[in-house]
């Protein structure tokens, strides 16, 4: 496998110090990745990275996002129904976000980037009764979206953006962004596409949270060499005022996840995200060790997951 090397995504700078190296831990790949921090503006990267060619390769079909499924409550085992609680919960949790920026509204028009198996837009969907997109490279998943949720659903990534020739309301991208190869020229692309003075909402593990402080490169908040970015409240604000956006708040959720996925990896080597269905019950008590710590993280930008809303500029000045 060929790595490339680039520059500073951020600033354009070359001039970046190293802060560890790490093995993938979902796959058998002996490369260890090297995560690097920028000097000028502080961004976290991977570099050198494998290419958009061979990143596929390290996206397993038991990657945890693919298990999130909204299941029929019907002969369903309670492993399955438990699951799908949680899927529901997330998935609420979101809409509620976007409740806060957007009225329920038939005419609103919403696209959800890396949208999964579709969760969060059939709830959308149920609250607002508008229009949904979702788009995602995991061709299962879009099948899902398509036959299961009658989700209008597009296979592959943000380049299939222009071809859609609409402009939108709402764009989100759920844990989409830092798996994202060029996330600037991602968010003007972003913005051609969104309506004047309109919403992108997105969720990205922050790097300055104390769970990488105090796990370092252990911590799951990395998941090297997926994620391709690592941002801060500072690095993110940074990229979207460069694309056009003004960040209206960021806040940071509990039960996000963070603290689990690195829980799991140091005492079960990985399994409960591996086989998320089949460890649901360890799942769910892991949640509620963890929700105290995350709840207070939750009030501070400590937090493992920052949640953005940033509002599209009007007539923002070429």
């Amino acid at each position: 496998m060929d790595l490339e090397y680039i520059e500073c995504n951020l600033c354009g700078h070359d001039n970046a110090e190293s802060l560890f190296e790490q093995q993938d831990s979902l796959t058998v790949c002996p490369i260890r990745f090297r995560v690097v921090k920028c000097k000028e503006c502080g961004l976290v990267y991977i570099n050198p990275r494998p290419s958009m060619q061979d990143i596929h390769a390290f996206y397993p079909k038991n990657f945890v996002s693919y298990q999130f499924e909204l299941f029929d409550s019907k002969r369903r085992s309670l492993r399955e129904r438990l699951l799908s609680l949680v899927t529901k919960s997330s998935a609420v949790h979101r809409v509620g976000v976007v409740e806060k920026v957007l009225k329920p509204d038939a005419n609103l028009n919403s696209l959800d980037l890396g949208c999964g198996k579709g969760s969060f837009l059939y709830y959308l969907r149920e609250r607002f009764q508008c229009g949904v997109t979702g788009i995602d490279f995991d061709e299962g998943s879009i099948k899902y979206c398509r036959e299961v949720l009658d989700i209008r659903s597009v296979h592959g990534d943000i380049n299939k953006l222009p071809a859609l020739g609409e402009k939108f309301d709402l764009i989100t991208m759920w844990h989409y962004f830092e798996h994202e190869f060029d996330p600037l020229s991602a968010l003007f692309k972003i913005n051609n596409c969104l309506k004047d003075g309109q919403f992108l909402i997105l969720e990205v593990p922050n790097a300055e949270s104390l769970e990488n402080n105090f796990f370092k490169k252990k911590s799951y908040l990395y998941d090297v060499p997926r994620h391709l970015y690592n941002f801060s409240p500072a690095t993110i604000n940074a990229y979207l005022e460069k694309a056009g956006f003004r960040v209206q708040r960021i806040s940071f959720p509990y039960f996000s996840g963070g603290w689990i996925g690195t829980a799991q990896n140091l005492l079960f080597q990985g399994k409960i995200y591996k086989e998320l269905k089949d460890n649901i019950f360890l799942f769910l008590l892991l949640s509620q060790i963890f929700f105290p710590l995350e709840y207070v993280l939750s009030k501070t930008n400590k937090g493992s997951i920052m949640t953005v809303v940033a509002q599209k500029i009007t007539n923002r000045p070429q």
